[in-house]
C-alpha cells in the first residue's frame, strides 16, 4: 500500500491562484508514491454549449494559457496520471457535431506538452482504487449511487461541490466512496453560471493512505 495524492478538477486557465501553493504544501507533508488527477484538468469553455462571455479569450488564448499554468504543475509532478473529464472531450464533441472524424484531433497531452512521466486515460486502479472522473452521477446521493455502480473503493471530481468519504456496508464488504471538490478560480467568467447556486465549490483535494481516504480543503 502506498500514498496517493488526488487533484480534482483545476479547469486550466481558470485554476485557483492558490493552488499550487497549496499542492506544494501537500506533496511536502504527504511525499506521495502517486499523484492522481481525476479529470477536467482542462475548461475549454468555448467549446461548451453553454451561452459564452463576449469578453472571453479565444479558443487559442485559452489553450495558451492553460498551458502556461500548467507549467508549475508540470515541474512539481513530473509523473502524474491524468483521468480523462468531460471538459477535456468538449473540443472533440463539437467536431464530431459538426461532422469531422475524430482522427482529425490531436490528443490532449499533445495540445498541453505534457511531460512523458504523464499518463492519460479514462480511469485508473492504484491499490485497489478505482480514480475516475464520475461523470456518470450527480447531486448529494453520488457518492451512494457511484458505490452502487462500482462496487469498490472510488475517487471522483466532476462535482465540484460535493466532497468527502462514503461508506457503504452491505453485510458482506465494506467500501467508500470520495469526492474531492475541485481547484477552480470561483471568480473566473468560465463558473458564472454557478454564482446563483446554493450550492458553492468546495477547494481541496484528496490523499488515500494505506487504503484510507481523506479530504483535505484549502
Amino acid at each position: 500500500m502506498a500514498t496517493t495524492l488526488v487533484i480534482s478538477d483545476p479547469h486550466t486557465p481558470f485554476m485557483h491562484p492558490n493552488a499550487i501553493e497549496f499542492l506544494k504544501d501537500l506533496k511536502k507533508t504527504f511525499q506521495p508514491d502517486h499523484v492522481v488527477c481525476v479529470g477536467d484538468l482542462l475548461d475549454c469553455y468555448l467549446f461548451s454549449s453553454f451561452s459564452h462571455d463576449p469578453d472571453a479569450l479565444s479558443a487559442k488564448e485559452e489553450w495558451e494559457s492553460a498551458v502556461e499554468q500548467l507549467k508549475p504543475l508540470y515541474k512539481l509532478f513530473p509523473r502524474l496520471d491524468c483521468c480523462i473529464g468531460n471538459h477535456e472531450l468538449r473540443h472533440l464533441k463539437r467536431g464530431l457535431d459538426a461532422g469531422l472524424p475524430s482522427w482529425l484531433f490531436r490528443e490532449v497531452r499533445d495540445i498541453i506538452k505534457a511531460p512523458e512521466g504523464w499518463k492519460f486515460g479514462h480511469h485508473f486502479n492504484i491499490d485497489g482504487v478505482r480514480y475516475t472522473h464520475g461523470e456518470e452521477v450527480s447531486g448529494r446521493n453520488a457518492l451512494v449511487n457511484l458505490l452502487q455502480i462500482y462496487r469498490q473503493n472510488v475517487v471522483i471530481g466532476h462535482l465540484h461541490s460535493v466532497a468527502g468519504v462514503t461508506y457503504l456496508n452491505n453485510g458482506i464488504n465494506q467500501c467508500w466512496a470520495m469526492a474531492t471538490g475541485c481547484m477552480i478560480d470561483v471568480d473566473a467568467y468560465a463558473f458564472q453560471y454557478g454564482k446563483n447556486s446554493k450550492d458553492k465549490p468546495v477547494i481541496g483535494c484528496g490523499v488515500v493512505i494505506d487504503g484510507v481516504p481523506s479530504f483535505i480543503p484549502m
